[in-house]
This record gives structure tokens, C-alpha cells and sequence, in this order.
């Protein structure tokens, strides 16, 4: 199994726990996670 270190910004954290609605944070992290992984695996294929 991979392991992956996630990084997250302020602005993100910031949207995450103060933003207007839950489903806009959540958003922005999973978007933020997935950008993520695929920029880890297109490295791999490199």
C-alpha cells in the first residue's frame, strides 16, 4: 500500500473550518488531495 503525504495550505484549512458552507471546504480538499495523488503518479511514470 502507498503512503502519501498530504500538504495543505492556510487558504484551504481556513476555507475548511470557516467557509460559509461544509460542502465548499470539503470540495476544495478532495480537489486539493486528488491534484495530489495524480501529480504523484504521473512522477512515478517519469
Amino acid at each position: 500500500m502507498a503512503q502519501l503525504q498530504i500538504t495543505l495550505n492556510e487558504q484551504l484549512l481556513h476555507q475548511l473550518f470557516l467557509g460559509d458552507s461544509k460542502e465548499s471546504g470539503v470540495d476544495a480538499l478532495l480537489e486539493a488531495i486528488l491534484n495530489q495523488v495524480l501529480q504523484a503518479q504521473a512522477g512515478e511514470q517519469v
